[in-house]
């Protein structure tokens, strides 16, 4: 079988497979939209070769090992499994983030709740005297501080909390991109921190924070990572002048029906009624209570802590897509969260709520 041959019998194999679409989750693919790209992206997987490779040498012959292999993901893929667990990557904001059934697949929506993060810690930096609002200086002394010292140094450190960070998208692409922009953290002593209530899920957070922040050494050392549910995972006298998080946020009734396809994504990272759990690492039907149906229980536990655990005038950055962040947004004001707004993503869909805890 030729490369070319391949992508000929991979598509077609694909299309063949009839599913029931009757509900989906807006901001994902459904799946075999794109039989093409997700067949090039599992030869390009087991060739261990590029795009460009794939497109130019299409009379190049698999060999029976790289054959067999081809048609086991392809197989995979027609069940229903998502093209980053086959190939254990999915990019996110230009980075390359391993993946498992541990965790969510990145989304490039959830882009735009990096964005509007570094936008904010840009306008706090930028009125410091140890920052330039272009960001020129070196990445450098503060940033590499113990954990220890960060977390007692309250008046110095500009803490940054991602809760539920699953892979660890969200706060690994935060610290990158604020050290590839030069930040210097000598003064704020910049400090990044990530919970998630799953185990395995923050294995797999730390594994790409050390593979993405490898060249720094100063922006890993500013990342810490604890397990436990929401911001109850962290120390209580740490307070933060930023926290983000794209939670679960999904009706438990919906995702039920977005499992049936076969995505394999985990349910504690999506089911956003689950309200009390049996298990640290997985969630299912029998192993979660359930007191709401709207997909906004934990929702409605975070948004208090996160008033309580934010400095005066800290930012809450919170994604909740289209299903709830109208209500979201209600319940941040009502929680007592000023300069409330929604964002639109790309798709024009409704994304991200943001709020600010008043001085």
């Amino acid at each position: 079988m030729t490369v070319s041959e391949a992508v000929g019998y991979g598509v077609k194999y694909l299309k063949e497979k009839k599913i029931d679409r009757k509900i989906f989750m807006p901001e994902t693919t459904p799946i075999f939209d794109t039989p093409v790209l997700d067949v090039n992206c599992i030869l390009e997987h087991t060739l261990k070769k590029s795009r460009t490779f794939i497109l130019s040498h299409g009379d190049t012959e698999l060999s029976k090992k790289q054959t067999s292999v081809f048609k086991n993901a392809l197989k995979k893929r027609r069940e229903g499994l998502p093209v980053a667990y086959i190939t254990g990557v999915k990019e996110f904001y230009g980075l390359d983030f391993l993946v498992t059934p541990d965790v969510l697949i990145p989304k490039p929506d959830t882009e735009l709740l990096v964005e509007h993060a570094l936008k904010e810690a840009a306008q706090k930096f930028a009125s410091r005297e140890n920052f330039t609002a272009n960001f020129t200086a070196d990445f450098t002394a503060g940033l590499a501080a113990k954990p220890e010292d960060r977390k007692n140094s309250r008046n110095a450190a500009y803490r940054v909390a991602d809760v539920c960070t699953g892979s660890g998208c969200i706060a690994v692409s935060f610290l990158h991109e604020a050290a590839a922009s030069g930040v210097n953290a000598a003064l704020i002593n910049l400090a990044v921190y990530a919970s998630d209530i799953s185990k395995k899920a923050l294995a797999v957070a730390k594994k790409n924070a050390c593979r993405i922040l490898s060249d720094n050494p100063a922006a890993k050392k500013a990342m810490d990572f604890f397990q436990g549910d929401l911001l109850d995972a962290f120390p209580k006298e740490i307070r933060f002048e930023l926290i983000l998080s794209n939670p679960p946020y999904v009706p438990s009734e919906t995702v039920t029906e977005l499992l049936k396809d076969g995505r394999k994504e985990p349910r504690v990272a999506l089911d956003g009624d689950v309200t009390a759990i049996q298990s640290k690492d997985f969630c299912d039907e029998n192993s979660c209570k359930k007191d709401f149906h709207d997909g906004l229980a934990i929702i409605r536990r975070l948004i208090p802590q996160a008033y309580e655990r934010l400095s005066a005038g800290g930012l809450f950055l919170l994604e909740a897509g289209e299903y709830n962040v109208e209500k979201t947004a209600k319940l941040m004001k009502s929680e007592g969260f000023a300069d409330v707004k929604i964002h639109k993503d790309l798709s024009g869909q409704l994304r991200l709520a943001e709020g600010r805890k008043p001085f």
